[in-house]
């Protein structure tokens, strides 16, 4: 657990541990949220929790909060949504109307430079979406008509993206040119047989092995009448992209089964297992080759998580462990110790002494969360904690309090 206080005014959305330049790092997008996305940037992290850069969408856009992606060729994948007039006629709207446009930029990490940038209306034209018009479609109330919500590298080098109202994954050309096909939706370039369907779907990924996985939230907008609720899902397609052929290979639910009307992820792993998120469901589920579900988590309402993804870290805290000390009415002393951010700590070591040039250790207690507690009977006028690695060496030691301290 690592907490960073925010300033109560911004959301913080995207966050995970990537690579840059080879090294760990953690990044995730922030900013505000007036609508159904984002205005703001990504903060780049080393694994002392320094922060190496805060990148930002160029050309006058501002980076939207659905999509954090940092590239092997150590650039930053951005969305962004941008307010451009377009005609409503197909749709039943003004020919004078506005529309969020949705916008893909590859940004150089280093110098904020961006490398290349598609926009839909070119090619994607709004009688393609799903989504009602309703009272949308004024300068102040755009028509949100693409929703454009991942984008990834693909194995060829392109990128693919999803769009949840239009129902489609596209793959782009790299260069932003144009797009290459599109999957699902109305202007589908593959029949997509029933039991591979998809609908206001999230995060598009395609892989090495020829397969798309994606999170099929499966949303009815708007709801039919007397129908059953349906369940959202998590999705992984066989994609033969010279032939046009998309087939289902597996599609897992949750045992209970869970309608995510927005958000979620999937993500799967080298041996065949797959992490899914569940959006506002809320809750995170692993799901073993076999599709069988090995653990879930929920997360408390009214709380929930945009995307849930398995990783590793290993974080190094540049600042040194944090303790402190109560001393009990019936005597002796209860320690706290805490190092924000370090995921090494097995353990704790209590020291105390007469001064704090002169601290011996009197007891070992093991790491049971964010924060650890021990009482210590016979502290002396000095106390600090010290960090134990699994094979009990120290990480880090704290500046020595007063045991009478609280």
């Amino acid at each position: 657990m690592w907490i960073h206080p925010g300033d109560g005014v911004e959301f913080n959305i995207g966050f995970r541990p990537q690579t840059y330049r080879g090294r760990p790092v953690l990044a995730w997008w922030h900013g505000r949220i007036p609508y159904s996305h984002g205005y703001g940037s990504v903060t780049v992290l080393d694994e002392h929790y320094n922060l190496i850069t805060d990148v930002h969408a160029g050309n006058g856009e501002q980076a939207d909060l659905h999509e954090v992606t940092i590239t092997d060729d150590d650039t930053m994948l951005l969305l962004a949504y941008s307010t451009r007039q377009a005609d409503l006629g197909p749709i039943g709207g003004p020919a004078d109307g506005w529309v969020y446009e949705g916008v893909v930029q590859e940004v150089s990490i280093d110098s904020g430079a961006v490398l290349m940038e598609w926009r839909s209306l070119a090619e994607v034209p709004v009688a393609d979406s799903y989504f009602p018009l309703g009272g949308h479609g004024a300068h102040n109330d755009p028509y949100d008509y693409l929703h454009i919500n991942s984008a990834r590298v693909a194995p060829d080098g392109n990128i693919v993206i999803s769009c949840r109202h239009t129902g489609t994954v596209y793959k782009i050309a790299r260069d932003g040119s144009r797009v290459l096909w599109r999957l699902g939706g109305k202007s589908s370039d593959f029949p997509v047989p029933p039991d591979a369907s998809f609908s206001w779907q999230h995060c598009a990924v395609q892989h090495a092995d020829g397969t798309q996985s994606l999170f099929d939230n499966s949303m009815r907008t708007p709801p039919l009448p007397g129908a059953p609720t349906p369940a959202s899902s998590a999705l992984v397609l066989d994609v033969d992209e010279d032939a046009r052929i998309v087939r289902l290979r597996r599609r897992l639910h949750h045992p209970v089964p869970l309608y995510a009307d927005t958000q979620g992820s999937m993500q799967t792993l080298p041996d065949g297992s797959a992490f899914v998120g569940w959006g506002a469901a809320p809750y995170a589920s692993f799901f073993d080759a076999s599709g069988n579900m090995v653990w879930d988590a929920h997360i408390a309402e009214p709380w929930h998580s945009y995307r849930a993804h398995v990783d590793d870290w290993v974080g190094i805290p540049d600042d040194a462990p944090a303790v402190a000390a109560r001393r009990a009415r019936t005597g002796g002393v209860t320690v706290y110790a805490s190092w924000n951010g370090a995921t090494e700590v097995a353990s704790w070591r209590v020291l105390t002494g007469d001064a704090p040039g002169t601290l011996h250790a009197v007891a070992d207690m093991p790491r049971t969360g964010f924060e650890s507690a021990t009482p210590v009977p016979d502290a002396q006028t000095w106390l600090a904690a010290a960090a134990l690695d699994a094979a009990g060496n120290e990480l880090g030691r704290s500046e020595p309090v007063r045991s009478a301290e609280s």
